[in-house]
């Protein structure tokens, strides 16, 4: 019973060293995560970042379909988009982070966007979720 308990934990947390302590983060707190030269930073719900040396590749392998690479330099918890406004996805702590043209269709794909024309317009669609 106990390794049943353990296994379901570990699909509920990531691990992650920061500044050489491993430290377990819960996925569902995760809001995104960006990398800054050769460091990712990965902002929580709760206020925190952690800083570590993983790769933003790495890093995306280990998180559920729910997140939604909208950026070269960010991931996001598409669950904790309120609006997507061409070129940016709004966050529901108000935090704007940038949707690349590269990106653009998986991150409409993954939050559901129909109909969307991609022009030079800034567009808004709310996102229900």
């Amino acid at each position: 019973a106990i390794h049943n308990y353990k296994a379901e934990l570990d699909t509920k947390r990531i691990s992650v060293y920061c500044g050489g302590i491993k430290c377990f983060i819960l996925i569902e707190d995760i809001i995104f995560a960006e990398v800054l030269g050769r460091t990712l930073f990965i902002h929580t719900v709760q206020g925190n970042i952690y800083k570590t040396n993983c790769s933003l590749k790495k890093f995306s392998e280990k998180l559920p379909s729910w997140f939604v690479r909208t950026h070269n330099s960010y991931i996001v918890n598409k669950r904790q988009v309120s609006v997507l406004e061409y070129p940016e996805c709004i966050l529901r702590n108000g935090e704007r982070i940038p949707v690349s043209r590269h990106y653009r269709q998986e991150v409409c794909r993954k939050l559901s966007v129909q109909n969307v024309i991609y022009d030079n317009r800034m567009t808004s669609y709310d996102i229900n979720m």
